[in-house]
């Protein structure tokens, strides 16, 4: 079986999303992409880089508005990306392309008549719901985002929905449990963990309270930074064992992506989730998980959030305990090989 996957390069959660399935598809692979997902699968398999719309990340806020000068020349990228990718599918040739989160791939497949499964993280429901927000920022982000991701759905023979607390079969789009990428091996620690994820929006954050962090008892791990070492913290721009880590620390700081989120639920860590402002999928994120992890939606008072996470984590942990969440990567690779016998 021959798949060519495009993933978008936001961040490192698609990636390592799409590098679970690759690896239990066990197929032949092409991968188109760009930003830190280039970087991820470069010296792993044959990968493409791939036009994109820009997000401006220099400061810890998401701006509609910003999203659209950065992108006056938007349509010209599309297309770019449009003809990068039907020049690979017409050399690759691929039984089946699986589209992770990128906006023209549905419809290049559609004129190759090539079957397109779509992989995303977007409810329309809950976008839906976000257009009665008071946040005039979010309510044009959700109207944006909901015509986008409905669009690419229609291009696509199935959509897989992965759901932070798990969802169920609904005919074309099909809202399965997190896919999550296991790992046999833990890493002994007994630290509080900060994952920043792959993009710089959260560096102005981190920056500002680290000299909090130095003063207190704990020891901090932090992800998706810099690399040092300094005191009672250690970290690390990027570090491919976050997982092993992940296992045995004490608790996670997070903001409200979808992977670490996901992963914190399936390993039942307890955390503290932020979320960016105005980062819409982000904040319906945070929403998802407010009655199981401590959450923080405004960040206006990041050191007291966490006094108050470290003196919870073991009333955190006895409740977590009872939470029951599955692996979706079986069901997730059950559904792309049925597709795939169908074509």
């Amino acid at each position: 079986m021959r798949v060519l996957f495009t993933i978008t390069g936001i961040g490192l959660g698609h990636a390592t999303r799409e590098y679970a399935i690759i690896k239990k598809l066990n197929c032949d692979v092409r991968i188109g992409t760009y930003l830190s997902a280039y970087d991820f699968f470069k010296d792993k398999y044959e990968t493409f880089k791939i036009s994109y719309i820009k997000f401006p990340d220099n400061k810890f806020r998401v701006s509609f508005y910003k999203i659209i000068m950065y992108n006056l020349l938007a349509p010209l990228n599309l297309y770019l990306a449009y003809l990068r990718i039907k020049k690979e599918v017409k050399e690759f040739n691929p039984d089946l392309i699986i589209s992770d989160s990128e906006l023209v791939t549905g419809y290049a497949s559609k004129r190759l008549k090539k079957p397109v499964i779509g992989i995303h993280n977007h409810n329309l429901e809950r976008i839906k719901n976000i257009e009665k927000s008071k946040d005039r920022n979010l309510r044009l982000e959700a109207g944006y985002l909901y015509k986008l991701v409905e669009a690419g759905n229609k291009n696509c023979s199935m959509i897989i929905v992965p759901e932070l607390l798990g969802g169920k079969r609904d005919g074309k789009i099909r809202y399965i449990d997190p896919v999550i990428n296991e790992s046999k091996k833990t890493i002994k620690n007994n630290a509080i963990l900060i994952m920043l994820g792959g993009s710089r929006f959260t560096h102005p954050f981190i920056e500002g309270i680290i000299p909090f962090l130095k003063k207190q008892k704990e020891e901090f791990i932090i992800f998706g930074y810099k690399d040092f070492k300094e005191g009672n913290i250690v970290s690390y721009k990027f570090n491919p064992e976050f997982i092993k880590y992940l296992k045995n620390c004490k608790g996670l700081i997070t903001f409200a992506g979808y992977s670490a989120l996901s992963e914190a639920l399936f390993y039942k860590v307890p955390s503290l989730v932020f979320s960016i402002p105005g980062h819409l999928e982000q904040y319906i994120n945070i929403n998802t998980v407010s009655k199981i992890f401590m959450t923080d939606v405004d960040s206006k008072n990041p050191e007291e959030s966490i006094s108050r996470f470290l003196n919870g984590i073991p009333e955190q942990r006895t409740r977590l305990k009872k939470l029951k969440i599955k692996n979706g990567l079986d069901e997730a690779v059950r559904i792309i090989k049925n597709e795939v016998a169908k074509s």
